[in-house]
């Protein structure tokens, strides 16, 4: 039994399939009265039984009845005992859920489960997927796997019976993680759905403005052990914002666009304005300044594409590995090196610091919360500074007056998190997110990281020091940091125009043949309407299995993917939905959507796209 187990593992997972060679087991198994093995584990409280010691397998068949209801499922099953849950869900449910993430913290349980029970059909499902062991991180990267099936349908969490007892702290850490993986997952689908298109455009009418300029790994270490200010846009920032008159040279700053208005009133020039934002509200942040000063603009090919063109200073290209798009770019015409793009363009600028090499790095205007005594979203005299009210202690949501870029308020709602100076203050559902991964990379990014916002959300992880003093700490001599940048981040380099143009040329000729695809496969869903009535045995109709081919065809082209991902999202999105197998209509009504979208969605980007490449190219 073990031996066969072993090799399945071994198919998938090689690195577990040796650890559980050397591992020993620590459960006392013995045969059922049924005859399959049960087991008993020695626990505080003595010894405990894992199993039925009369019929282990018809008490999984019981179990598993309860587990799943019907519709779309992911499962996700914490603890999994000797594996008789795993096996019965795979052998006589397979048909209820879509994938299955199996978590068990204790390796000799695992152990155990391998030497007494066939999993093997377990181990060989692709869509069932096993994480050993007490490492959060590699759950997690599990979970990532599985994230396309638990956002096209549901995700259920089970418990086996004695997950609890033995680790049920940890598996309430692992429900937790996961449920906020998910909750930050949706908030970039969301973003997909409603921007994809606009995100799609920035990137090709961007490219004319990145190709031969200075990417980030031109500056990777560039300036090691220099503290990094970096500079966001919460309220707070009128309050201390003079402080950062005397870093000057001593250190990097590093402003987001948003906040670079009140440094250039201020008469304080920073080392980098980053921006990423890839909405029309983005300009305005520039709108009416001067640019008499002579900062970096640190941005992403995502951001609106206007600003790129409109500022006149040196570029420095954070280019991202998210999409098929920049990916391709990265090959083609790069490197510039990749960039995690995080929740807000403060997430990104703490990146380039920690690619610098700087440290430590100081917070400053990252408030990521609301004051309760009433104030405004933002730093008064940014161009998205909403006004409100006082807050009641507990309150669910609060309104935002309007700001100068629409004329409509916002019912925002609030969640309460623990605050940098002490008690609990509110923020919005998405700044809770950005609180969550700014402490994910706190923990990761082994820097000292100090937060001088004197106010706002607690950041865990930061050091909490006023402004005043973290100047005085870190910023007593001079570091020549602009002498280095100059040095590293310069104008742009020439590029072969022709090969760029051909290049571009053969992603238009892609969007082109997709068109003709679309239209082809629109045709074939007009035929199969009339034929609805035939049932799930509809899909074994030649038409529809063109239909498919269709589809497939167009899905598959990676040149497809370069001129279109981000802006076909939502139809793909609305494709991938689950439904079940005799729901033909319903499946019908999605290939007609992809189909329809693709037409028209390949045939603006090609033109846009030959657009961009008949552009002049800014050279020198």
């Amino acid at each position: 039994m073990f031996d066969a187990n072993l090799e399945a593992v071994r198919t998938r997972y090689p690195v577990l399939a040796g650890e559980m060679a050397r591992t020993e087991n620590p459960i006392r198994l013995f045969p059922s009265q049924a005859g399959p093995m049960t087991g008993e584990i020695l626990t505080a409280n003595g010894p405990m039984l894992l199993h039925s010691r009369y019929d282990p397998v018809r008490e999984a068949e019981r179990e598993t009845e309860s587990i799943l209801e019907e519709g779309d499922t992911v499962l996700i099953l914490l603890g999994m005992g000797l594996g008789y849950v795993v096996r019965e869900l795979v052998r006589n449910r397979r048909d209820r859920f879509y994938d299955l993430l199996v978590v068990e913290r204790d390796p000799g349980l695992f152990r155990a489960a391998l030497e007494s029970v066939d999993l093997s059909e377990a181990f060989r499902d692709d869509r069932i997927h096993f994480a050993i062991g007490d490492n959060l991180h590699s759950v997690l990267e599990m979970a990532r796997r599985i994230l396309p099936g638990i956002m096209s349908s549901r995700v259920r969490f089970y418990r086996t019976r004695t997950a609890d007892t033995l680790n049920g702290d940890y598996y309430d850490r692992v429900t937790e993680e996961i449920h906020h993986l998910v909750e930050h997952t949706a908030a970039e689908f969301q973003l997909m759905i409603q921007s994809g298109r606009q995100l799609q455009e920035n990137l090709w009418r961007n490219l004319p403005h990145i190709l031969g300029h200075t990417g980030i790994v031109e500056v990777e270490n560039l300036l090691p052990n220099v503290p990094a200010f970096i500079i966001a846009a919460g309220p707070s920032l009128n309050r201390n914002l003079n402080d950062l008159a005397l870093v000057k040279d001593s250190g990097a700053i590093l402003c987001v666009d948003t906040s670079y208005r009140l440094l250039q009133k201020a008469g304080i020039v920073p080392h980098f304005v980053v921006a990423t934002d890839p909405s029309e509200l983005n300009e305005r942040h520039f709108h009416g300044l001067s640019f008499t000063s002579d900062p970096i603009l640190a941005f992403d090919p995502e951001v609106y594409h206007t600003i790129p063109a409109l500022v006149p200073w040196r570029r420095l290209v954070m280019n991202l590995e998210k999409c098929a798009t920049t990916r391709w770019f990265e090959q083609e015409f790069g490197p510039w090196g990749f960039v995690e793009k995080g929740g807000s363009v403060a997430n990104t600028a703490f990146s380039l610091a920690r690619i610098l090499g700087c440290n430590p790095i100081v917070f400053v205007g990252l408030d990521l919360a609301y004051d309760p005594k009433g104030g405004a979203s933002h730093a008064g005299g940014t161009a998205l500074a909403r006004a409100f009210e006082s807050i009641a202690p507990g309150a669910a949501s609060v309104t935002m007056d309007r700001h100068a870029a629409t004329n409509n308020r916002l019912e925002e709602s609030l969640v309460w998190v623990p605050g940098a100076m002490g008690g609990q203050v509110p923020t919005s559902r998405i700044m809770a997110l950005y609180i969550r991964k700014f402490q994910e990379e706190v923990a990761l990014c082994g820097r000292r990281v100090i937060d001088s916002t004197e106010g706002g959300a607690l950041i865990p992880g930061t050091e909490i020091l006023p402004l005043c003093q973290s100047v005085a700490a870190y910023c007593a001599e001079d570091r020549a940091v602009q002498q280095r940048l100059s040095e590293k981040v310069k104008g742009p380099q020439r590029v072969d125009i022709t090969r760029v143009k051909n290049c571009i040329n053969n992603v238009a000729q892609s969007l082109f043949r997709a068109v003709e695809l679309a239209e082809f496969g629109q045709s074939l869903t007009e035929q199969l309407t009339s034929c609805l009535s035939q049932g799930a045995a509809l899909r074994d109709d030649p038409t529809w299995i063109r239909m498919e081919e269709t589809f497939n065809t167009i899905y598959r082209d990676p040149l497809v993917k370069v001129g279109v991902e981000q802006a076909l999202f939502s139809a793909i999105y609305f494709f991938c939905q689950k439904e079940p197998l005799d729901a033909v209509e319903e499946r019908l009504k999605k290939y007609r959507v992809f189909f329809e979208k693709t037409r028209t969605t390949c045939a603006d980007f090609r033109q846009l796209i030959s657009l961009v490449g008949q552009a002049s190219v800014p050279v020198i």
